[in-house]
């Protein structure tokens, strides 16, 4: 993953002259690198989605994200702003998950039990 605007850098295992980049748009750019150099640096990466390299027989594919605190903070929060004017506060803590499965089952079971009872106690 890379935030928006930072260069992207990746090691190359071989010497390449050109890179292809294909970026979230579906538009490919060919990049030139130094044949010397070990690194490529791709600093265009202005627009956030997947970005798809390759250089020589290196092929990799990248992320250009917000990477933005608030918006992955899930936690819950305290108060909500709804508005410029107004606020919601937790006030009390409920129960969310309340499983009623083992109560239903325990019926289930019961009534398979008393029917299995009533057969026998007429066929014996």
């Amino acid at each position: 993953m890379v935030r928006a605007g930072d260069a992207f850098r990746l090691s190359l295992s071989q010497a390449a002259r050109t890179a292809k980049v294909t970026g979230p748009d579906g538009k490919s750019r060919v990049v030139e690198i130094d044949p010397r150099s070990r690194e490529l640096v791709f600093g265009e990466t202005f627009k956030q989605g997947v970005y798809h390299l390759a250089a020589g027989t290196n092929s990799t594919t990248f992320c250009v994200n917000l990477l933005d605190a608030a918006e992955s903070n899930i936690a819950p929060r305290e108060e909500l702003p709804f508005g410029r004017y107004a606020k919601v506060t937790a006030t009390r803590l409920k129960q969310a998950n309340a499983e009623l499965w083992r109560w239903l089952a325990m019926a289930g079971l019961g009534v398979l039990l008393f029917e299995w009872w009533w057969y026998h106690k007429r066929t014996v």
